[in-house]
């Protein structure tokens, strides 16, 4: 497994050929930030700074999109969706924070986490090896 982190909580998960793309920004957003196709691509909220569904297409590779709690399951990778809430530039947003079992390794990424964690949620998370936190102002 490879784990690239590009700024901003932009992160690129490589597992074999599967390519997990993590809050990649929209074209508009204030930061540059390397294109790449991906196969799954995770968005913890709407924010320009977290979305975008273009960003990671790549020829006729289309990823697959999720952007919002629940359950999911893709190229043998389990993925739960945990809704929180957080506030970025003034206004609020649902903040989807993602526990991922990936080859046996379970990775949890918080997002701009804007609120302490239910007790329910937390055990939602169960215990990750890998845990990515967001360090932007406001946040945690």
């Amino acid at each position: 497994m490879i784990i690239s982190y590009y700024g901003n909580h932009y992160i690129k998960i490589s597992q074999g050929d599967t390519v997990l793309a993590i809050n990649p920004p929209a074209k508009g957003s204030k930061q540059k930030f390397p294109r790449f196709g991906a196969s799954i691509v995770l968005c913890s909220n709407h924010h320009d700074d977290y979305y975008s569904t273009e960003q990671n297409s790549y020829g006729d590779q289309i990823p697959l999109i999720i952007d919002g709690p629940g359950d999911y399951e893709s190229k043998e990778i389990l993925i739960k969706g945990i809704s929180t809430k957080t506030t970025l530039d003034g206004k609020e947003y649902i903040n989807t924070i993602y526990s991922l079992l990936i080859e046996g390794i379970n990775i949890c990424i918080l997002g701009p986490l804007g609120e302490t964690l239910k007790p329910a949620d937390k055990g939602r998370i169960e215990s990750p090896e890998i845990l990515f936190v967001s360090l932007r102002e406001g946040t945690l």
